[in-house]
């Protein structure tokens, strides 16, 4: 009987160390996601990558024209299942086709601008996406800043953002 109650309370302390330590580490990645980031906006880059996951807001619609029609940012590779959206709207606001390259899927961002030789980048994408290319970027030698709407980001953005930060972190993969 003393065997079955030292196995019994051993599997709670398990249990209670296991829940303790992914509450500590679900605090952490939540405040990770939350901390700005680190580089200041600059006033111009080598190109802006946009993550069109998410329909495009006016907003980062309005800040994409402005920044690639005063020449600021000369062209802006663009990926993700709202693309189009974002090209007619782009292309509505005076940006010409010439300064945009439509890429495939999102995974083709990064190492498009890597192997373009580019070196100072901006991120436009929802905030479910950004942090995990703002580090992915920052991790591969890119000085990085990231468009941002301005908006508050709801609670379902931040564990969206931190799960898929964390999925980055595990495989090294950003989609």
């Amino acid at each position: 009987m003393k065997t079955h109650n030292f196995w019994l309370q051993s599997l709670r302390s398990v249990r209670r160390w296991l829940l303790g330590g992914i509450v500590i580490i679900a605090a952490i990645t939540l405040w990770v996601v939350d901390r700005p980031l680190a580089e200041p906006f600059p006033l111009s880059a080598d190109a802006v990558l946009v993550v069109a996951t998410a329909p495009p807001t006016v907003e980062m619609s309005a800040q994409l024209a402005d920044l690639l029609n005063t020449g600021a940012v000369p062209v802006a590779y663009l990926a993700g299942p709202n693309t189009e959206a974002l090209v007619i709207e782009l292309n509505r606001r005076g940006v010409s086709y010439e300064r945009l390259r439509i890429l495939d899927d999102t995974d083709q961002l990064l190492s498009t601008a890597h192997t373009s030789g580019l070196r100072r980048l901006m991120i436009a994408a929802p905030f479910s996406h950004r942090l995990m290319f703002v580090r992915q970027a920052q991790t591969m030698g890119f000085a990085v800043a990231a468009l941002d709407s301005g908006a508050a980001p709801t609670l379902s953005e931040r564990v969206t953002a931190a799960l898929l930060y964390w999925r980055m972190l595990l495989l090294w993969r950003a989609f």
